[in-house]
């Protein structure tokens, strides 16, 4: 079950109107509960991680600002409607998008990413994110699993799966707040 089906199943249960999340303002800068985390703190721990030799990059990773560099391949990390998307852009034929609840099954959303980074954007599946709050740790793994893929010359199709010792510990670090399982 994908976010806004979840959503559309929270609002039926509690009699609130239902808007498309493609339709809602959100407030990237503010927290929504108490186990989100921002950008800096996540910029933080991929780069720390990253440092192992397992991780070591060879492509860069960076926050995204405004738009994709045409000349290099990038990892992005994006903050959009405070929920935290992964994209591989890897050429000008092949960027990807991830994220920890799949939130871009909703046509709309990815159609309004795509705007937002000017490409067409592949959907790549992730199937590990249990807490409906924990995309700042699923960004993190997702972005070293990326790492590690380009530094084999992997493309990741499809779907991709993480180490869960390393979930769980940022998980552990990240989210120690009690949350609401993500239904799948």
């Amino acid at each position: 079950m994908g976010s806004e089906a979840l959503l559309m199943e929270f609002k039926l249960a509690n009699s609130i109107p239902h808007h498309p999340l493609s339709q809602i303002e959100f407030d990237d800068e503010e927290p929504l509960t108490g186990n989100s985390i921002d950008m800096p703190r996540v910029l933080e721990y991929i780069n720390t991680i990253s440092k192992f030799r397992a991780y070591r990059p060879t492509i860069k990773v960076t926050e995204f600002v405004d738009r994709l560099d045409e000349e290099n391949g990038k990892i992005y990390v994006l903050l959009h409607r405070a929920h935290f998307f992964v994209i591989g852009h890897f050429s000008c034929n092949n960027t990807i998008v991830i994220d920890g609840a799949n939130a871009t099954d909703d046509r709309f959303l990815m159609e309004e990413l795509e705007k937002l980074t000017d490409h067409k954007l592949v959907q790549v599946r992730f199937g590990q994110q249990s807490g409906i709050d924990h995309c700042g740790a699923s960004a993190i793994v997702i972005v070293l699993e990326l790492i590690r893929m380009h530094n084999r010359g992997e493309v990741p199709k499809g779907k991709i799966q993480v180490p869960g010792g390393t979930h769980k510990f940022l998980i552990t670090k990240l989210h120690r707040n009690p949350a609401e399982k993500l239904n799948r």
